[in-house]
Formats: structure tokens, C-alpha cells, sequence
């Protein structure tokens, strides 16, 4: 694991030269407002790059400039009830591009437990409840999948388990975030866009549902999706079991 137990040090800061900081974050980087630049549009439900952070085996503070997912909630959310969709959340104030607003944070599980849970979800709960079981899927530029996340936040989660689906890929980005001397990586959520106070926050949860591609097999299980994008597909979407 590459770590950076020798860099320089700058009013806590890791120095430009921590291996941290240079071309192994695949062009993405961290600006002096805090933003992360490069973001790319949505690749649906595939995550196309990663972002390494300082992590334990460095010798900087949470404080550093590089640790932006690791320093807990960064803008106000407010949080309210639709009929259709049930709770869901909003900025509270803008939102620049590019801005950190929280991870995504729940129970980390393995495939096997969580196609276990998703059968259980799918037959209590559907058409009318939902569950916040997240399969981020990480793809190497091959379109080889090379890992899957499963975080659980149906009951231990962060405000992120808010945070509902739109077909036309919302206005936040999913990023697989792995930090130096961690063994596990995290999912954190940025802005794709610039995004107004009130504006709801959405992202796309997975591939399409359209019946090509990464659907349940029994369709009486699927639920159908409010999300109002023009892109809308009618249904959630739902990973096969």
C-alpha cells in the first residue's frame, strides 16, 4: 500500500511531492477551494475512476486538503417526505461542482449476503417500500468489472440513504475514494454540477431498467420510478439474482 510516512509537511498539509498527491489519482485532484476536478458525466452506474486520498500511513491530520471524503458532511441538507417516493433530501444552499457532500456510508457486505438481502427486500417490501442496499461497480477502462462494493444503509446509514434515483444520472457522482495504509476502500458522492439550494439530490443507482440489462428476473418486484428526468425509464433500477 503507498503511503507516505516520509513527506514533507506543511502547516498539515502532506507537500506536492507526497506520493499522495501526484498522477496516480488518474488526473483527478483536489483544487484550493476543495473541489475535485475532471468529473465526468454519468456512465451508467459504472464507476470509470477512483481517487486515491492521504490515509493512515501518512503523517498529515484529517485537516489535509487531500482527505476531503474523510472529513464527515460538507454542505446542509434538508430533508422532507413525497408521497410517492417517501423521504428524500435537498440542498439547503448551493453547491459548487465538484464538491465533496458525503460518503456513502452503511453495513459493508459481501455479494453473497447481499443477493441474500436483496431477495429478502424484493419479496417484503416491493412495490411500496424501498431499501438503501447500494452495488457500486468499479470498471477498469476494458469494461472488465475489477471490484463490487456493497454497503447496506437500510438500517445503519448516513443521510446519504436519502438520497433518491434518477434515470438521467442526478446531479451527484459516485467516486470509489481508496486511502494510503487503508485496506478497504469507500464510495463518496460529489457534485456533478453546480446545484441550487432546494434542488433534490439524486444519483443513478445502477444500469438501466428497461428489461435489457441488470433487472430482477420476476417483474411483479419491480418498482416503479418518479423521478421526472426525461430520461425516465419507469422503473428502478434492479440487479439480477
Amino acid at each position: 500500500m503507498l503511503g507516505c510516512n516520509s513527506c514533507r509537511l506543511q502547516g498539515g498539509v502532506c507537500s506536492s511531492d507526497c506520493p499522495c498527491n501526484r498522477s496516480h489519482n488518474g488526473g483527478h485532484y483536489y483544487n484550493d477551494d476543495g473541489l475535485l476536478g475532471a468529473l465526468q458525466g454519468s456512465n451508467r452506474g459504472r464507476v470509470g475512476f477512483s481517487l486515491r486520498e492521504c490515509g493512515p500511513a501518512c503523517r498529515c491530520s484529517l485537516d489535509c486538503r487531500n482527505r476531503r471524503s474523510q472529513q464527515g458532511l460538507q454542505v446542509k441538507i434538508e430533508l422532507f417526505k413525497d408521497d410517492r417516493k417517501g423521504w428524500t433530501a435537498a440542498a439547503a444552499e448551493d453547491i459548487a461542482q465538484g464538491k465533496f457532500v458525503c460518503q456513502y456510508a452503511g453495513e459493508l457486505i459481501t455479494i453473497a449476503e447481499s443477493e441474500r438481502r436483496l431477495a429478502i427486500y424484493d419479496r417484503h417490501e416491493a412495490p411500496c417500500t424501498g431499501h438503501a442496499l447500494l452495488i457500486v461497480r468499479e470498471w477498469l477502462p476494458s469494461c472488465q468489472a475489477c471490484l463490487r462494493i456493497n454497503i447496506d444503509a437500510t438500517k445503519v446509514g448516513n443521510v446519504a440513504r436519502f438520497f433518491n434515483h434518477s434515470c438521467g444520472g442526478g446531479n451527484l457522482e459516485l467516486v470509489v475514494v481508496r486511502c494510503s495504509g487503508s485496506p478497504l476502500p469507500h464510495v463518496a458522492m460529489f457534485a456533478r454540477r453546480q446545484i441550487a439550494t432546494g434542488e433534490e439530490l439524486t444519483f443513478l443507482y445502477g444500469g438501466p431498467s428497461d428489461g435489457t440489462e441488470a433487472v430482477a428476473k420476476d417483474d411483479s418486484v419491480r418498482r416503479a420510478c418518479y423521478c421526472g428526468a426525461k430520461e425516465c425509464l419507469g422503473f428502478l433500477p434492479a440487479d439480477s439474482l
